[in-house]
């Protein structure tokens, strides 16, 4: 008996201490879940800014791809990512990608007036952690006939990728 209940007082302090742990670890880490829709309810500015905070978090850049719904080409990049997905893990592992809707319901002009070159959609900016513009590109440079070119899109997204991994 006096073995059971020191098994008991030892099994409730191990329990106690490892519940202690996890909850000191959960308040340590970030919650951040990726945009990747067009929502026009969505606060761009916001959602950026995240994205930056989980960039910093991680070292990676801020992949902002502009477009909408009603964007036949922003259809076409979603399909193209998910017909190489290669592309999209090398996506996932040097950007924290924000979706920031361009439609008549919500133009976002207050956030996409900070970015100069926005001629068209899909429009991809890529920002450091901070928030600095690196690059501005319209995707029509990244087509091919009817799609996308895997090569040139490989490019970009490897061209831009984090000053921090680079360093690495």
């Amino acid at each position: 008996m006096k073995h059971a209940k020191l098994f008991f007082i030892i099994a409730t302090i191990l329990v106690f201490f490892a519940f202690g742990q996890d909850q000191k670890t959960n308040t340590n880490k970030t919650i951040y879940t990726q945009v990747l829709n067009y929502d026009p309810a969505r606060d761009a500015a916001h959602d950026i800014l995240n994205a930056q905070a989980e960039a910093k978090r991680t070292g990676r850049n801020v992949l902002v791809e502009v477009g909408g719904n009603w964007c036949s080409w922003c259809a076409v990049m979603h399909k193209f990512y998910s017909n190489h997905s290669a592309l999209l893990a090398l996506r996932e592992k040097n950007y924290v990608t924000v979706l920031v809707n361009m439609s008549r319901s919500n133009e976002n002009k207050e956030v996409l007036s900070r970015y100069k070159g926005i001629t068209g959609y899909p429009h991809l900016l890529v920002l450091d952690a901070e928030g600095k513009l690196l690059c501005s590109q319209h995707t029509s440079e990244l087509e091919d006939g009817s799609t996308y070119n895997i090569k040139k899109f490989t490019g970009f997204l490897e061209k831009w990728e984090s000053v921090i991994k680079k360093s690495k």
